[in-house]
């Protein structure tokens, strides 16, 4: 019998491109604007998830408004990697 995967709701989808995005510019991070262009998503489709994102510490917003990853990242990948 053959299971049909189910497709991953929208957030979760936008939340790991977010994750992608910022460890491909782990140093140097992406504002809303460039997450939003590199994703191809409208901005206020991004703001809660963002905010709910650095809320949780899985990513950071310094004074310019640059995203990266967050310590709770380096965490959980230190924790895979320790396995």
């Amino acid at each position: 019998m053959s299971v049909t995967p189910i497709p991953a709701p929208q957030s979760v989808e936008r939340i790991s491109a977010i994750l992608e995005r910022l460890s491909a510019d782990a140093e140097e991070g992406a504002s809303l604007a460039e997450l939003a262009r590199g994703i191809g998503a409208p901005k206020t489709s991004l703001m809660s998830l963002l905010a709910g994102m650095v809320a949780s510490g899985h990513i950071t917003k310094d004074g310019d408004g640059c995203y990266r990853l967050g310590s709770r990242m380096f965490s959980l990948s230190m924790r895979v990697v320790g396995s």
